[in-house]
């Protein structure tokens, strides 16, 4: 059995049904094969995958007074003044943030994530191993 792993809430998702599209097309004999393992969305690269807190901790304390600081900035009628940025975005200036090598750089611009760098992301920890087993 292949398991992909799908940065989407569900099966009702354009994400899934594009992925399975390509799968039936092209693939035809290996549908029955494939299962799909769907992390619920950005949120979960957040929590499953695991960002390095452990290997950035300033970057993370940092970020937090940031988003402290910009919530609590009223405009003239008491509304927040800024938005503050969904978890997507933090994650995006996490990876902004790093010194990256022209290499790993032109990756990340192309929208590989990295996830295979453990300078990064931790994808080794026993709750994920959890996850993946359900």
């Amino acid at each position: 059995m292949t398991k992909i792993f799908i940065e989407a809430r569900n099966e009702n998702t354009p994400e899934h049904h594009f992925l399975q599209t390509i799968i039936n097309k092209f693939f035809p004999e290996k549908k029955k094969d494939v299962s799909f393992v769907h992390l619920d969305g950005i949120g979960n690269l957040f929590k499953e995958a695991a960002a390095r807190k452990d290997l950035h901790p300033i970057f993370f304390e940092c970020f937090n007074d940031y988003e402290i600081c910009v919530s609590n900035t009223k405009d003239e009628s008491g509304k927040p003044q800024y938005n503050i940025p969904n978890l997507k975005s933090k994650l995006h200036t996490y990876m902004l943030a790093q010194k990256l090598s022209r290499k790993y750089r032109d990756r990340f611009g192309n929208g590989d994530w990295l996830f295979d760098n453990k300078d990064y992301w931790d994808l080794d920890i026993e709750a994920h191993k959890r996850f993946l087993e359900r």
